[in-house]
């Protein structure tokens, strides 16, 4: 590897331009695709759509669902804090039937014990209404009993929207966002309503169109990061443009500066090269007419000339 003993040059400057400069836009355009991802997704999450669920499984999982949600085994891909999320329970009218509120510490809580106080929501820790189950690839399947729907309300732990339940977008950085698999193939979840109003309402529709202009947890919007990101990068571009005019200017100065030290003038070379070139023919011209003056006398004056 001989890519750090590169320190000048052409090679130098695509190397650097490479893993230091396009790297840190990058880094900057992943910030701004988790932010988009995780504060859309919060709202999403908390809304409903055309339809409620009857059963609903976790897009994504943990490495271990026997460990702590804050620990690297049994994270999830967003950050959970200490908080609480709702599940409602419909019947086949539409009508409330009941509320759950579910509380998560990731502190202490691991999977399996988030998707035990769902099961003991309802009093009912075996068949109630409501159940959570972790299947085998540690993700987490909620359903209610025959006959009834369920959809999500607050969440302020952000344990839904880590998990990936009723998410609008995936991905975690700006090369893998993508809109949820599940919302792709189903359209009717948008999650255009909310709890209260009803289905038919696009309350936290609004508030994702206005997640733009909102104060994230680093202090500033999703529009003003977007612009600041944008303006960075036109001001660096500007920067390089002067500064390459300015090294192309300095190199012609000491370009001429070396041409007049060396006494070399281009425009003089080839004038003297057009007069050494008739001096030349000039020359060849008088050699000519002494030989053929020596010709003369040698060839026809006879033994005079001799």
């Amino acid at each position: 590897n001989i890519t750090p003993r590169i320190n000048s040059g052409t090679m130098h400057g695509e190397i650097r331009m490479r893993d230091e400069v396009i790297k840190g836009y990058v880094n900057e355009l992943d910030t701004l695709a988790r932010m988009l991802v995780s504060e859309t997704n919060k709202l999403h999450v908390s809304g409903q759509g055309l339809e409620r669920f009857n059963q609903l499984t976790s897009s994504n999982n943990v490495p271990n669902p026997e460990w702590k949600l804050s620990t690297a085994a049994g994270y999830l891909p967003y950050d959970i804090q200490d908080g609480s999320f709702q599940i409602h329970i419909y019947d086949t009218e539409g009508k409330l039937v009941d509320s759950y509120n579910i509380h998560v510490d990731a502190e202490t809580d691991t999977l399996n014990g988030v998707a035990e106080k769902i099961r003991a929501a309802d009093g009912d820790l075996t068949n109630g209404l409501l159940d959570a189950t972790v299947l085998g690839d540690n993700s987490l399947r909620l359903r209610v009993e025959p006959g009834h729907t369920f959809a999500f309300g607050a969440d302020t732990s952000g344990f839904l929207s880590a998990a990936g339940f009723n998410n609008f977008f995936s991905g975690i950085d700006s090369a893998t966002i993508d809109i949820d698999k599940f919302i792709k193939e189903n359209p009717k979840y948008i999650a255009c309503a909310d709890h209260a109003g009803g289905v038919g309402n696009n309350r936290v529709a609004q508030k994702i169109i206005e997640l733009k202009h909102d104060k994230m947890s680093n202090g500033i919007s999703i529009d003003e990061f977007y612009g600041y990101m944008t303006g960075k990068i036109a001001i660096d571009k500007q920067q390089i443009d002067v500064l390459v005019t300015t090294k192309n200017l300095s190199y012609n100065e000491l370009f001429l500066k070396h041409q007049n030290i060396k006494g070399v003038s281009l425009e003089e070379e080839q004038i003297n090269m057009v007069v050494f070139q008739r001096m030349l023919e000039a020359n060849s011209r008088y050699v000519n007419a002494v030989d053929e003056m020596l010709n003369l006398i040698v060839n026809n004056l006879g033994l005079v000339g001799r």
